[in-house]
């Protein structure tokens, strides 16, 4: 498991699914260790104000207490994951500027300029951030406090080689302990991640395959409010119609008696597997129960659509049949209504599931006992 970067995963939907997690669980460590801080530098500035410090004490904590706020504020209207980040490296790097100042300004370390440079160190892994911006925060402070007090030797200072020597052993051990600390709980949080995606996963497949009808494919009743949500939220600007159609294969009982439950199925299977094909992201089918399924969808001309498709059908069931002559006569009905969330799916379904059986009615009068075609077309309503 690679600890350099938290987000990072071979699987590219992990990694976006890690992305979105982290994201809130940076956004509340940035606004935590803003307020540990905020907290930590008003305790400094009232010491400071009672053990009679310099003014340097109270002009650079009042800054890191104003940078504390505002980042804390910021924090909470950011929704960019690097950005946070950025945003949490900003407070320690120009929170540790300004303790060098005060050492600068009154030329000396004391030990409340060691405590504050500690704890800017050991603020670190209340991001969750990976090893590589950890790493970067470490580096980005210890150079900046190491070259503004000339321990490299590049330049003159004003304090004595055992504050330099003490400067830097803290500053070693605090970011090897943040470091450490951070690789841990990167290890850990990548775990629980993979464990929180593939658990979340699991329970939309099991949730989808309850509302899935395993002859057909095709969604169950169940599904219907959940369809016209994604219906409503894809195409509801647009200001489409909703087109609900309800179906049934005709004397379905006869056919399963004549040429069994096998071709039954067989006929069931092809229906939905070719209106699924042909509805793609536009709508989606239902199997109510039995031989009866379900269709709400946005189109142009849904009966057009309705009609080539149901031919589709029974072309694809005489060419798997292998007989010429099997007629499989599908009836349909269908309303209208204006796509919306609110739309009333029993009152739809109501008016289409009659429509049908009065177009059954009427066929059933009209056909005669030779007719080789089945006339396929429902009577359009529109439902306000």
């Amino acid at each position: 498991m690679s600890l350099w970067s938290v987000t990072h995963f071979q699987n590219n939907e992990l990694s976006q699914y890690a992305e979105k997690v982290l994201l809130k669980e940076t956004r509340k460590g940035v606004q935590a260790m803003s307020g540990m801080l905020l907290v930590l530098v008003i305790l400094a500035l009232g010491f400071s104000l009672l053990q009679g410090y310099p003014k340097p004490f109270v002009y650079s904590y009042s800054l890191v207490i104003c940078l504390a706020v505002h980042i804390d504020f910021s924090a909470g209207k950011i929704n960019d994951l690097k950005a946070l980040q950025l945003l949490g490296m900003a407070l320690l790097v120009i929170s540790a500027t300004a303790f060098v100042s005060i050492a600068h300004q009154t030329g000396g370390f004391s030990l409340l300029i060691y405590a504050n440079i500690m704890f800017l160190f050991l603020l670190v892994p209340m991001v969750p951030w990976g090893l590589r911006e950890a790493i970067s925060i470490v580096i980005t402070i210890y150079t900046l406090l190491s070259l503004s007090t000339g321990a490299t030797g590049m330049t003159k200072t004003l304090f004595d080689s055992e504050t330099l020597i003490t400067l830097q052993y803290l500053m070693i051990c605090c970011g090897l302990i943040s470091t450490a600390q951070v690789a841990l709980g990167v290890s850990v949080r990548k775990d629980d991640l993979s464990a929180r995606y593939d658990l979340e996963k699991t329970e939309v497949h099991l949730r989808e395959l309850s509302m899935i009808d395993p002859l057909t494919e095709a969604w169950n009743r169940r599904f219907i409010p959940t369809a016209l949500a994604e219906l409503t939220n894809r195409f509801g600007a647009e200001k489409r119609e909703l087109a609900y159609a309800v179906f049934d294969i005709d004397d379905f009982k006869l056919l399963n008696d004549q040429l069994g439950h096998d071709f039954g199925d067989m006929v069931l299977q092809q229906y939905s597997q070719i209106f699924l094909d042909r509805l793609k992201d536009y709508g989606y089918l239902f199997r109510l129960g039995g031989d009866e399924f379900a269709l709400i969808m946005v189109h142009i001309d849904p009966d057009q659509f309705i009609s080539d498709t149901i031919k589709r059908v029974q072309e694809k069931i005489r060419s798997t049949s292998g007989q010429k002559n099997t007629l499989v006569e599908i009836s349909f009905g269908r309303v209208t209504a204006t796509l919306a969330e609110n739309t009333n799916l029993d009152l739809l379904y109501k008016r289409a599931d009659n429509l049908l059986y009065e177009r059954k009615k009427q066929r059933k009068k009209s056909r005669s006992r030779n007719a080789s075609t089945i006339e396929t077309n429902a009577i359009p309503v529109n439902v306000s």
